[in-house]
């Protein structure tokens, strides 16, 4: 699970700490008091997976793992022209709003 690092103050010194947060991404999207109504679609399983990357899960399912390998490696040619703006993928606009939405909360 991924974790917070933020600075914080004790008695004049800075310090590093690690916040945990209460629920992943993961677990809202599934949780149907949370998400888990707005995410239940089988259409979303590829933002799922997108999820499992930010939270640190490991990726178990065999077509999480190949989503991932043709996100990174594409067709594995050389790319004809460098990226500017690195950035996800985008699918059906519906999705794409949707996981940003609740990115943003």
């Amino acid at each position: 699970m991924a974790k917070l690092r933020v600075k914080a103050k004790a008695r004049g010194r800075s310090r590093v700490t690690s916040l945990k947060p209460a629920i992943t991404l993961t677990e809202a999207m599934a949780n149907p008091d949370l998400f888990g109504k707005v995410f239940a679609s089988p259409s979303f399983w590829t933002w799922k997976v997108v999820a499992k990357l930010i939270d640190g899960i490991p990726l178990t399912e065999k077509r999480e793992i190949d989503l991932l390998v043709r996100a990174v490696h594409g067709d594995e040619s050389a790319p004809a022209r460098t990226c500017r703006q690195p950035g996800a993928r985008r699918g059906p606009a519906q999705g794409s709003r949707g996981i940003l939405e609740l990115l943003a909360r």
